[in-house]
């Protein structure tokens, strides 16, 4: 948990380096909540207009061409969006390296259900000895991504 709340701290202040706060009423939702961040219209803070889910992923940007995501964590975001009304679902990956952000909704569904495949994983995201079920998951390209140095915030062009 204490990852969890320093990766969301980390997101927040890329966030208002961006100016996001002059815009938006930035929300750090409760643990074990759908997403991770909210951000609301400051004339309208009864709707979520973009939500954002936040990942940590222990390596380099390089390390593989794509990222994953799973299946049933995509509809869960799906929903709250739908439910929500928002504009935006945000996947925010912080690497070793870089913070990557992708727009879920700008990803085709058809396109997402081809790269669909099963993996084994923890049975929950807190780790543990437990053993692993095969859990199916989105292969997402991280060229779709927008990279950033974590530490300068500024915008890193990918070109491969």
């Amino acid at each position: 948990m204490k990852q969890e709340l320093e990766d969301r701290l980390e997101i927040i202040k890329f966030l208002m380096f961006y100016g996001y706060s002059e815009r938006y009423i930035i929300k750090s939702m409760p643990l074990f909540a759908k997403y991770d961040i909210a951000l609301s219209q400051m004339n309208n803070v009864s709707v979520d207009d973009i939500l954002i889910e936040i990942k940590r992923r222990e390596m380099y940007y390089f390390t593989y061409k794509d990222t994953i995501l799973e299946v049933n964590r995509y509809n869960e975001l799906m929903q709250e969006a739908k439910k929500n009304n928002s504009s935006n679902v945000i996947y925010a990956l912080i690497f070793d390296d870089c913070i990557a952000m992708a727009d879920l909704m700008q990803f085709d569904i058809e396109y997402l259900n081809s790269v669909k495949t099963a993996i084994p994983m923890n049975k929950n995201t807190i780790r543990s000895n437990e053993d692993k079920v095969m859990k199916a998951v989105y292969m997402l390209p991280l060229l779709k991504f927008k990279c950033y140095n974590r530490q300068t915030y500024a915008r890193i062009n990918i070109l491969n």
